[in-house]
């Protein structure tokens, strides 16, 4: 008997190759002939000569056929995962912090627009912050003066410390009660410049005169008043009762009109 040079299992092993490609053959069988022929061909490469096991020189060859029968050991294997990779896959991605959109309004002009916001509102809070720490030091200053122990005689003092009209005021009626009506005047004209300021129609300093005031406000009833203090305190003139009744009056006058022009 003549033995072929390849030897029987890789003869058997073609001729089940054979047989699987031309089952694959369009037309050449019906279905279930292929399928047929295909369980076939799986049980021969499962045998033990064709199987795992077996040492055969078309071991490739044979591996690619299962691989296109299906076999089991082909099956893809799902690798096995760690909890924390199931985690990180199943996170969602960390986004990046972006200001509120704007409709119609790019990234960087919408970052821009809340800067400027932001530069805004801080303003309006410092001026805020400003006015109330101004209104609290003048209270406290205002409370501080009054609280100062100077005598009502001490004129350089009373003219250089005492900022407040109303205070200037009652040391003006003590020194009317004392007699110095001079003196009298003198605070009551002060104090008539400081009520000005507080309505802002003056903005007072000692320094300036007052002819400049004269120009500043403008009014006859003020004009009046400068007069009487000019005779009495640079011309020499007597301050009578009548002259400092009138200085009363004129003032009040004038506090009256300003405030009803300014609205309050």
């Amino acid at each position: 008997m003549i033995r072929s040079p390849f030897g029987a299992r890789p003869l058997l092993a073609s001729i089940a190759m054979v047989m699987c490609f031309l089952t694959m053959a369009p037309g050449a069988h019906a279905s279930t002939e292929s399928d047929a022929a295909r369980e076939q061909a799986e049980r021969i490469l499962d045998s033990r000569e064709y199987g795992q096991d077996a040492n055969r020189p078309l071991a490739d060859d044979i591996d690619r056929l299962g691989r296109w029968l299906g076999g089991k050991e082909n099956d893809p294997q799902v690798p096995e995962r760690t909890d924390e990779e199931i985690r990180q896959e199943t996170s969602p991605d960390p986004q990046t912090f972006a200001p509120p959109g704007l409709g119609g309004i790019g990234t960087f002009a919408t970052v821009m627009l809340y800067v400027f916001l932001g530069i805004v509102i801080a303003g309006i809070g410092f001026l805020i912050y400003k006015g109330l720490r101004n209104r609290e030091k003048k209270e406290k200053d205002k409370e501080d003066l009054e609280e100062i122990d100077i005598d009502w005689s001490e004129e350089d003092k009373v003219l250089e410390y005492i900022t407040d009209a109303q205070h200037l005021e009652r040391l003006s009626d003590q020194a009317e009660q004392a007699g110095q009506l001079d003196l009298a005047l003198r605070y009551r004209f002060r104090a008539g410049l400081l009520r000005l300021n507080d309505l802002e129609i003056i903005s007072f300093h000692p320094s300036i005169t007052n002819a400049q005031w004269q120009l500043t406000i403008n009014r006859e009833a003020f004009n009046t008043l400068t007069k009487d203090f000019n005779d009495v305190t640079y011309g020499h003139k007597t301050c009578d009762s009548s002259v400092l009744t009138r200085a009363r009056s004129t003032w009040s006058a004038l506090m009256s009109s300003e405030s009803k022009a300014k609205g309050r």
